[in-house]
């Protein structure tokens, strides 16, 4: 026999064998949809964790400390930033951010939000009293340099900085003849 004639009779059975089947298939009913079952779920809620800033005396004590900041950062650009007090210098901080206003604000409010995320980790961890205490701790170190900065500016010059003259070394100058 030729190829073809292979080719026919295997597609012959193939086709005759998919009829065979359909007409078996098709006596039988299908089954049922699988119903729907609500899905219970048994494992418990979990426990509401509160936040740092969740408590009304830590938010109290947050605007605190933000007011602060920022007090010293106006009264820093004041001094230093508009030449009011020509002895009056910042020391701890670069003298191009204590003239920008600004930049004095924006650095403000970073130190602020590093002390708010250090009492979130603080609080997060139960060291509840450490939290309240660093917050508490930044207040009273940035408070004091800010009201000094009001008091110098409203004309207590008890508190001001004496201007130095400058001292010029005599060291001894040997002439050789």
């Amino acid at each position: 026999m030729k190829l073809w004639a292979h080719v026919i009779l295997l597609l012959g059975a193939v086709l005759l064998g998919l009829v065979f089947i359909s007409a078996v298939c098709s006596a039988q009913e299908l089954p049922d949809a699988p119903a729907m079952v609500k899905a219970v779920h048994t494992s418990p809620a979990p426990p509401i964790v509160k936040r740092f800033s969740d408590y009304r005396s830590n938010r109290w004590l947050l605007r605190a400390d933000f007011a602060i900041r920022i007090n010293d950062a106006a009264s820093t650009y004041v001094m230093d930033g508009t030449g009011v007090c020509p002895t009056c210098r910042e020391t701890q901080l670069p003298s191009s951010l204590a003239k920008n206003l600004p930049g004095m604000l924006m650095y403000s409010f970073a130190v602020h939000e590093g002390v708010k995320y250090g009492a979130e980790l603080l609080w997060r961890h139960n060291h509840h009293r450490l939290a309240r205490a660093v917050v508490i701790a930044d207040i009273v170190g940035d408070a004091y340099p800010g009201m000094k900065n009001w008091t110098i500016l409203s004309g207590n010059t008890a508190a001001a900085p004496q201007v130095i003259a400058p001292i010029t070394p005599r060291f001894p100058v040997i002439i050789k003849h």
